[in-house]
């Protein structure tokens, strides 16, 4: 029997880093269509495992391979826990630069910046790898002798890797149980007013009687299921303004700009949104706006 080990090699000679600049733009394509639908969707699933890769390994691979381009600057073992290691320290560091832009931790400027290290990383390691004989350029060979690598492994050497594996597996039977089993507590509707600038403030507090004031109302649905929402808009007892029956699909936002007109003048009064769902015989969901109404001049 052959005890020779049976190597293969990921992707074209040298050129792992390509595979990995094809999983971002993949992850990309994937965000911008915005899959959205059931958690275990094959999209959805398949958008959460690039976004672990590239985040947790892909990033710190690059970084490591234009740090080490020469093959026996480390070995294969040492440069994924070294990838690990760095993509770990990279997440933190990113987020402290992020919050001191004003573009803060959201998901795009996260995507791009991460997306300009890999880039940046991978384009010095290809540079700092073609200086080099095809012989010394650090490539990512996997050894398939595993009973002969294991049997070479001392027994502190053999505790951990079981530790790593048993930890891995953990994780991902936790991942696949939060992307299968189904949590309703999580299911919700989202119902939100925005002001003029179509931010979480700058709301009408102050309006003049017989004329509209404007805010911007939104509704999402992630029930997981289909919904028709209706919205009343309430002032005392009277009724300022119905909208609706509105008919959103899973994961579907609606955003309007209406006005309501206050005909009492007086401080701090109150004007109700209320919100409600085909089957619900309560409000569905209930937001205030205190204004402030002063006579017309």
């Amino acid at each position: 029997m052959d005890n020779q080990p049976l190597k293969t090699r990921l992707g074209w000679r040298h050129n792992e880093l390509l595979l990995l600049l094809l999983a971002g733009i993949i992850f990309l394509a994937l965000v911008i269509n915005d899959s959205q639908g059931s958690l275990a969707s094959p999209l959805v699933i398949l958008r959460l495992a690039l976004s672990l890769f590239l985040a947790t390994f892909a990033s710190g691979y690059t970084v490591q391979a234009a740090l080490f381009p020469q093959r026996k600057a480390l070995r294969l073992v040492e440069r994924i826990a070294l990838s690990f290691g760095i993509s770990v320290s990279i997440l933190p560091l990113l987020g402290v630069i992020l919050s001191l832009l004003p573009w803060k931790i959201t998901l795009w400027p996260i995507i791009i910046g991460l997306g300009s290290i890999m880039v940046v990383a991978a384009v010095v390691a290809l540079h700092r790898r073609s200086g080099l004989p095809e012989s010394d350029q650090a490539s990512f060979t996997l050894s398939l002798n595993w009973w002969g690598w294991w049997h070479r492994q001392h027994r502190t050497n053999r505790l951990f890797y079981f530790l790593l594996v048993l930890m891995l597996g953990c994780i991902i039977t936790v991942v696949v149980a939060i992307l299968l089993i189904p949590k309703t507590g999580t299911l919700l509707t989202e119902f939100y007013l925005l002001g003029s600038e179509n931010v979480a403030e700058t709301y009408p507090n102050d309006g003049i009687v017989g004329q509209p004031m404007a805010v911007v109302l939104g509704i999402m649905n992630r029930e997981g299921v289909p919904a028709q929402y209706s919205v009343i808009i309430r002032h005392d007892a009277e009724t300022l303004q119905p909208l609706g029956p509105l008919d959103l699909g899973n994961n579907e936002r609606f955003e309007k700009s209406i006005s309501f007109t206050m005909q009492n003048v007086g401080d701090h009064q109150r004007v109700e949104f209320i919100l409600e769902r085909e089957g619900y015989a309560s409000p569905y969901r209930v937001l205030q706006l205190w204004v402030n109404v002063r006579p017309a001049s």
